[in-house]
Formats: C-alpha cells, sequence, structure tokens
C-alpha cells in the first residue's frame, strides 16, 4: 500500500516558493519520508532572487496532498 507521488518537483516548487515571503532565484528539492508508512514529501530549499541571494528557506511540501507540511524555515543569508 504504497502512497501515490501526486505532487511531482516542479509543482513542489512552485508550492514552496509561494509559501515564502521574497521572490525565488535558486531553489532544489529532493524527496524524503516521513513516518512509519513512510508519506513522501519534498523538502525544498529556496535561495531568494537578490545578487548575492540574502535570504534562504527550507519548505517541506506533501508530495500525496501537496500541502505545506511544516511551517516555513526563513533565515537571512550573511555576506561572506
Amino acid at each position: 500500500s504504497a502512497w501515490p507521488l501526486a505532487v511531482d518537483e516542479a509543482r513542489a516548487l512552485s508550492i514552496a516558493g509561494a509559501a515564502v515571503g521574497f521572490p525565488v532565484g535558486h531553489a532544489s528539492a529532493a524527496v524524503t519520508f516521513q513516518g512509519i508508512r513512510s508519506r513522501p514529501r519534498w523538502s525544498v530549499v529556496l535561495y531568494s532572487a537578490s545578487e548575492p541571494p540574502d535570504q534562504r528557506a527550507l519548505v517541506v511540501v506533501d508530495a500525496v496532498s501537496g500541502d505545506v507540511a511544516e511551517e516555513p524555515y526563513v533565515e537571512p543569508v550573511e555576506r561572506v
């Protein structure tokens, strides 16, 4: 009884981008699994579109329902 992967990577990136309060530049997504039945989730890392990026975020998207599964984590990126 596997979970259907109803949300693909492109859709997960779109959902995650809408969940943060800044324009998105670079982004990356990876499938992870949660719980005893291994429900699939997308872990999406987003960087702001400014050059260089001044914010980054981690958004977890449920790969079955498309819901944002956890409160997005957003932090500033310090210049080096």
